[in-house]
């Protein structure tokens, strides 16, 4: 239920977007190229960077609930940015991981495990809380 309570609200979202960012499909290959690398996994069916839909929301979308909140990855390949994030090297990682693991396993520490996220990627908020790059 909350799952789709956050859908709707993110479509609503978009559909108020006063200028949605078309993505760069280059830079988002790139990042997915990373992504492959620092984890040394294959994708899974259903995981792979064709199968991801693409929102955009409004640059504060998520902020004005969370300070430190920049994305969202929805299973099973939604991945939901606000119009700055969508041009960020991490945030764009991060969410990417998000889909190539389709959803760590609860015994893997969370949401967010230790490994792939903070090591060897580098993708946590914490690792660049001083800025985008």
């Amino acid at each position: 239920m909350k799952r789709l309570l956050v859908l709707l609200m993110l479509m609503a979202a978009c559909v108020h977007a006063q200028q949605p960012t078309v993505l760069d499909s280059a830079f988002v290959a790139t990042q997915w190229e990373y992504v492959l690398l620092c984890t040394g996994l294959t994708p899974q069916p259903g995981g792979r960077l064709h199968d991801v839909n693409w929102h955009i929301v409004p640059n504060d979308f998520f902020r004005k609930k969370h300070a430190l909140f920049y994305g969202l990855w929805i299973h099973p390949d939604t991945i939901v940015l606000d119009s700055i994030s969508a041009q960020n090297v991490w945030i764009m990682r991060h969410e990417l991981l998000h889909h190539l693991l389709r959803g760590p396993p609860p015994d893997q520490g969370g949401p967010h495990p230790w490994f792939p996220f903070a090591v060897p990627c580098e993708v946590m908020a914490g690792q660049h809380f001083a800025g985008f790059e």
